[in-house]
């Protein structure tokens, strides 16, 4: 495998795998408490990161706060059956379709690494 020398180079390489396995988004993020914090890269549809940011969604956005314990990967479905969601949590999450979160750790901040079918 050829080195990626760019960010751009790492984040097409993920996207790609990511892609293979079957997800069509995906997103690097550090998440500060229960809210995002610096957004690396991302591959979603035109707009939604901006619709996420300006309609504050990461204030009722269960996967977040279960972002934050997880230390294995886990689908979004298992959020829905584990967690008890607000009407509001309910209808974004219906939204948000079949998805997995794949946390990571790295140096002294989280990153959270999340992709969506």
């Amino acid at each position: 495998m050829p080195s990626q020398r760019t960010t751009k180079d790492l984040a097409r390489l993920y996207a790609d795998a990511v892609g293979q396995e079957g997800y069509e988004n995906c997103i690097l993020t550090s998440l500060r408490g229960r809210k995002l914090g610096h957004i690396a890269w991302f591959e979603f549809p035109a707009g939604y990161v901006d619709a996420y940011v300006q309609n504050r969604w990461d204030r009722i956005d269960p996967v977040l706060a279960c972002s934050l314990r997880a230390a294995r990967p886990f689908f979004w479905s298992d959020v829905v059956e584990r967690v008890k969601l607000s009407d509001d949590q309910t209808e974004f999450m219906a939204e948000c379709a079949t998805s997995r979160s794949t946390p990571a750790s790295c140096s002294r901040s989280t990153v959270r690494i999340s992709g969506s079918r």
